[in-house]
């Protein structure tokens, strides 16, 4: 029994680490800045879902190490980020291979502009930002 509560540990972990890596992806594609956190985050899980297959541990200890795993990547990556940042660097380029940087930079540069016209307008810099993701279907909070 407790085989199987480790495999089902395993397979939490391998969706978290896909689904991390597909939103790297789709925030770099979409020219969306992508937080050092959320980088680290993604490294981890990936990380413990490559780790019992390269040192044997049972695999139901994944149930504690994820949610520590998102923490410590979250906490991270605002304490000590000159030691986490090259790691978090590697890990993006690799997330990133494939991607249309030209595009991607035409869209952030497009999202930019628009920021600046709202807050021309008179919008707080945040919300003109925020405002003019949302308009470029980038979602954020603004967009909720």
């Amino acid at each position: 029994m407790i085989i199987i509560i480790g495999w089902i540990g395993w397979a939490v972990t391998a969706i978290l680490a896909a689904h991390w890596i597909y939103g790297i992806r789709k925030y770099a594609a979409n020219g969306a800045r992508v937080s050092l956190g959320n980088t680290l985050v993604g490294l981890l899980f990936v990380l413990l879902t490559i780790a019992p297959f390269a040192r044997p541990f049972q695999k139901i200890h994944l149930l504690w190490l994820t949610p520590v795993a998102w923490a410590v990547g979250t906490f991270l990556s605002l304490s000590v980020t000159s030691l986490v940042a090259p790691f978090a660097q590697a890990f993006f380029f690799l997330c990133t291979i494939g991607i249309d940087q030209k595009r991607a930079a035409a869209k952030r540069a497009w999202v930019e502009a628009r920021a600046a016209e709202l807050r021309a307008s008179g919008l707080q810099p945040l919300d003109a930002l925020a405002q003019a993701e949302a308009e470029a279907g980038l979602g954020g909070w603004a967009a909720r």
